[in-house]
């Protein structure tokens, strides 16, 4: 009995005691802190990364807006370096003086697409912004002065074009216009303006001024002593129709880079002399009507010309109404493939020398002497003829040329000799026997009215069509042709001899 109450005893004891792998009560409870420490520093841990995640994000976020404000510091800054001159009134940039026909009038100011360019505008001394019209209460002129934006404008092409209410421009310089770089049509059909004043303006670095004054009829005087045009390429029709202008002052400009001359005197009426003398024209490779219907111009000095790349001289002194003489005679024109026009109607032309002219490559001469009345006589012996196909009307109204030797012209692809002498009143003989006409499908009028005419050989001429070549001619002469043609000339002097 002893025994078994002790077993019983010593089980329950055991009982009591801790699972296995524990020494006692206090070793567990350790092991418990222990392990509930671990979690709370794994949980604090990751509350400081969060902290200085967080933190890193704001000072980062600092950082960026910090220079973004400078970024927006520094263009203030340049803008407002840019505009400075805005704050000074008086430091605009074009002066321009408007008139008005009728009160309570609005008219354009500028070309619309030019506003990009325009910081301010001042009229009646009110400042204001910028548009293309503007609403003139009372009729009369009116003076408007742009602020150009600085630093930013690089073309003034079309700025002023068509603006009819424009009567005078004067520039100043209160910005940097040597980065311009084209001009082009800037007062295109400008009506109303009479004078410009572009002293100031600093041209260096433009390459284009092509039609800048085209269309200003009315425009009397332009003041350019100080145009650099040191880079400039196209000066095509520059003057085109400035009818008004009597006198130009170009011998500053530096034209060793231009490529065409078009048109460029074209219509000045009233310019009685253009000195060019100091044309470089090197690299020119167009002269066409150059000074088409400069109708008072008595001189100008064209013996300095480099043409040698001169490829078109189609109209160059047509309508020189008044020139006496031009010296031409040391024109290269090896690489002229248009003289058509070339004196047409330069009435009062006495003399002109062309007998070296190189027409190797020329395609066209019609009416190219047409309407020198003056002209007496004219050395065309040695003119190349080979490749010309337009020979209409070129020596039309030449009424005082005694003579004059074609017996040279190779016409073997000349499509068109059109009243070529006709009313050449003073020739009394036309030696063409060397004319093959086998391609000319227009041959009419070529002798009508050579009141002087006695002579007339065309004894190779091949006459396709029927065609009058002969009214109007004086009694008694005689025509030297193939007689199988006769029945294809329509009219032929009763009183001619035909041999």
């Amino acid at each position: 009995m002893n025994s078994e109450n002790k077993d019983d005893q010593n089980s329950k004891c055991e009982n009591l005691l801790p699972h296995k792998g524990f020494n006692s009560i206090n070793e567990a409870e350790k092991k418990e802190i222990e392990l509930s420490n671990n979690y709370l520093e794994n949980n604090n841990n990751k509350n400081d990364n969060c902290f200085n995640n967080n933190n890193l994000k704001f000072w980062l976020f600092i950082i960026i807006l910090n220079i973004f404000l400078i970024i927006i510091i520094i263009i203030i800054f340049i803008n407002f370096y840019k505009y400075e001159y805005i704050e000074d009134v008086n430091h605009y940039a074009f002066e321009l003086l408007y008139f008005t026909d009728n009160d309570n009038e609005t008219i354009n100011l500028f070309n619309y697409s030019f506003i990009k360019n325009i910081f301010k505008m001042k009229i009646n001394n009110e400042i204001i912004n910028p548009h293309n019209r503007y609403y003139f209460e009372k009729k009369g002129n009116h003076k408007v002065y742009l602020y150009i934006k600085k630093n930013e404008m690089k073309h003034m092409d079309f700025m002023f074009e068509d603006i009819n209410n424009l009567k005078s421009v004067i520039f100043y310089p209160y910005i940097n216009t040597n980065i311009i770089i084209s001009m082009a049509y800037m007062f295109w059909e400008c009506t109303f303006l009479t004078s410009i004043n572009l002293t100031n303006f600093d041209t260096q670095s433009v390459t284009s001024i092509s039609n800048i004054f085209n269309g200003c009829i009315r425009l009397t005087t332009i003041n350019l002593p100080k145009f650099n045009t040191q880079n400039l390429k196209d000066m095509q029709s520059m003057f085109y129709l400035c009818k008004s202008l009597t006198f130009i002052d170009l011998t500053n400009f530096d034209t060793r880079s231009i490529t065409s001359m078009d048109t460029l005197f074209f219509l000045c009426k009233s310019l009685t002399s253009i000195d060019l003398s100091n044309f470089n024209t090197q690299n020119v490779i167009s002269m066409n009507s150059t000074f088409c219907h400069c109708e008072k111009l008595t001189y100008i000095d064209v013996s300095k010309f480099n043409t040698s790349k001169v490829n078109n001289m189609d109209s160059m002194f047509y309508f020189c109404t008044s020139l006496t003489s031009i010296d031409v005679s040391n024109f290269n024109t090896q690489n002229v493939k248009e003289m058509s026009g070339m004196f047409f109607n330069c009435l009062s032309l006495t003399s002109i020398d062309v007998s070296k002219f190189n027409t190797s490559k020329v395609i066209n001469m019609n009416i190219m002497f047409s309407y020198c009345k003056s002209l007496t006589s004219i050395d065309v012996s040695k003119f190349n003829t080979n490749r010309v196909k337009r020979l209409y009307y070129i020596f039309n109204h030449c009424s005082n040329l005694t003579s004059i030797d074609v017996s040279n012209f190779n016409t073997q692809n000349i499509v068109n000799m059109e009243g070529m002498f006709r009313d050449c009143h003073k020739l009394t003989s036309i030696d063409a026997h060397s004319f093959n006409t086998q391609n000319a499908k227009q041959m009419d009028d070529m002798f009508t009215y050579c009141k002087s005419l006695t002579y007339i050989d065309i004894s190779n001429f091949i006459i396709n069509n029927h065609i009058i070549l002969f009214l109007d001619l004086p009694g008694g002469g005689t025509i030297k042709m193939n007689k199988n043609y006769i029945g294809k000339i329509l009219y032929i002097p009763s009183d001619w001899k035909i041999i």
